[in-house]
């Protein structure tokens, strides 16, 4: 598989200490996942969801409609959520394939934090194919649903937004 079909890597232009702001309050003050909910957190991991229409901050609405924009895809929508993921120290993300029941493509953007994303072999998940390393300043467009990947950060703590296209949404053409 070519990289541009698993995995694309942008760089951001915008600055995010408004919208870090606004999830750091949100990590305060909403309940999360833990290990116990959610079989690919890692033991320092935490994670929080939301839709999309349900996040009243215009930095963050701003943030979504640029990427939207930018690639035209979906994730602004009523279908839609997002999600902010926590990692700490020494915490991977395992090799898997995401369920395509509620989501087509991933957009994980950097906040905190380096991190690699590896594409696995699924036949053999110890084998990487290839790899991509983002951080502050970037995001990656994931084929999540088709492609076996996993990861780690490459810092003692990483914090990721994560937005996910539309699952109506047909990914084909952008993969091309």
């Amino acid at each position: 598989m070519k990289s541009h079909q698993w995995c694309q890597k942008f760089k951001l232009e915008k600055n995010l200490d408004g919208v870090l702001e606004y999830l750091e309050n949100k990590m305060a003050t909403c309940p999360f996942m833990t290990p116990e909910d959610h079989s690919l957190l890692a033991k320092n991991s935490r994670y929080w969801d939301w839709y999309t229409r349900d996040i009243e901050n215009s930095e963050i609405l701003d943030l979504l409609n640029t990427i939207e924009a930018r690639h035209s895809l979906p994730i602004n929508t009523e279908k839609t959520r997002i999600a902010l993921w926590e990692y700490g120290k020494g915490d991977e993300l395992p090799p898997h394939i995401d369920p395509n029941i509620s989501l087509s493509s991933s957009i994980i953007i950097s906040l905190i934090g380096r991190f690699e994303t590896r594409l696995h072999d699924e036949m053999d998940n110890t084998k990487v194919l290839d790899k991509v390393i983002y951080g502050p300043g970037d995001y990656i467009i994931l084929n999540n649903t088709i492609c076996f990947h996993g990861g780690k950060p490459l810092d003692d703590y990483r914090l990721a937004l994560v937005a996910f296209v539309d699952p109506s949404f047909d990914m084909s053409k952008f993969w091309r």
